[in-house]
């Protein structure tokens, strides 16, 4: 079980309003600098993907160098898009055309979801993935609560990003929120939240 950070709290990105982007830290990015403030970047370790598109269930251990390499139609701007989605980077918002159809399906049931799980990692100065997000970064004022350890007292941040049918509202709803930790099994990862 790991253990929530106790730093300032923040509140997990989210949607805008409008649908439009979310201020989400992408791969081996670094903030702007703040005064006094050490050099701390991060890393995207782990990225899980359940019904987006043509991933029915893809889990992606990452490198600092990580290259997609497949065939055409096998998944790979999917692959990007779900990853640019979950960070709220890019031009594109997820919609119910993204939502995983077996061949025979021509709509997705509605109790089907999208989910985007994405393991961040605090980096040093040299880009080498930390223990601890340094006292004073950027990320911890960004992040707070969301920051929690591992087995090991390493900090790590767990990000969920969802695309459901909402009932109340009659319609699909776009979620992110921190998760509590970082499920090793697979079976166990959809209950994590927070």
């Amino acid at each position: 079980m790991q253990k929530p950070n106790t730093s300032k709290q923040a509140t997990p990105p989210q949607p805008s309003a409008k649908g439009g982007k979310v201020p989400v830290a992408s791969t081996g990015a670094t903030p702007a600098p703040a005064s006094k403030s050490p050099q701390s970047g991060i890393f995207i370790k782990e990225i899980r993907i359940r019904h987006f598109r043509c991933l029915r269930s893809v889990d992606v251990e990452l490198d600092p160098l990580t290259v997609l390499i497949g065939q055409n139609n096998s998944g790979k701007t999917s692959f990007l898009n779900a990853l640019f989605a979950a960070i709220g980077a890019g031009q594109r918002i997820i919609s119910s055309d993204d939502i995983f159809l077996h061949q025979a399906e021509v709509a997705a049931p509605k109790q089907r979801a999208i989910a985007i799980d994405i393991l961040i990692r605090p980096t040093d100065g040299s880009g080498k993935i930390a223990d601890v997000f340094p006292q004073g970064s950027p990320w911890l004022e960004l992040w707070g609560n969301g920051i929690v350890q591992d087995d090991a007292d390493h900090d790590l941040v767990a990000i969920r990003t969802s695309y459901k049918w909402n009932d109340i509202k009659g319609e699909y709803v776009l979620e992110r929120r921190f998760l509590k930790d970082w499920q090793t099994n697979p079976q166990k990862w959809k209950t994590q939240s927070r």
